[in-house]
């Protein structure tokens, strides 16, 4: 299978999209994977941004997002998905690319999830009008939440780079017989 092949790319396009919509259903089924699962899914868009580009890779997201707001039951996992899970792999990649120097990389990638964190629950309370999260948001728990995914932002960052690892010196000579 070559990678400039068209259907080849088509078809990684479809296979990454639909593996990354089927994870972000199974939040019905594992409904304590409010984090895990969107997670997941962003990473399966990984290939794309890889393979054929980070500009196909916002397409698929575009698509996974839209069709993820339209059909999920659970829209927090759904807003974790658009307003961070989905792009944050593909934008990990063109962060790493042209920022050179480690400082300024991380306290970009901090100042995004924090940004995007915040304004994810903003959005989750006050338009879609979910306000049984903000009871829970409560009496400082909403902070103590936002610490806890500062404390986990750097595993999360270390495991998308040894998947990335991972994915080029195994699975990709499996996908790609050159």
């Amino acid at each position: 299978m070559r990678r400039n092949n068209q259907s080849t790319r088509v078809a990684l396009g479809g296979i990454s999209a639909a593996l990354s919509l089927t994870l972000l259903l199974l939040s019905s089924l594992i409904p304590f994977a409010t984090y895990a699962v969107p997670a997941m899914a962003g990473i399966a868009l990984l290939p794309i941004g890889i393979e054929i580009g980070l500009s196909a890779g916002a397409l698929s997201y575009g698509a996974v997002a839209l069709l993820g707001l339209l059909i999920l039951p659970d829209r927090e996992v759904s807003m974790l998905f658009i307003t961070f899970f989905g792009y944050y792999p593909l934008l990990k990649l063109r962060i790493d690319r042209t920022l050179r120097h480690r400082f300024p990389r991380v306290l970009l990638k901090f100042g995004i999830f924090n940004v995007t964190m915040i304004g994810c629950y903003w959005a989750v309370i006050r338009l879609l009008g979910m306000g049984q999260i903000a009871e829970e948001l409560e009496n400082g728990f909403g902070a103590l939440l936002l610490l806890i995914g500062n404390l986990s932002f750097p595993v999360y960052e270390l495991a998308l780079r040894n998947i990335m690892l991972v994915y080029h010196s195994r699975v990709r000579k499996l996908l790609f017989k050159d």
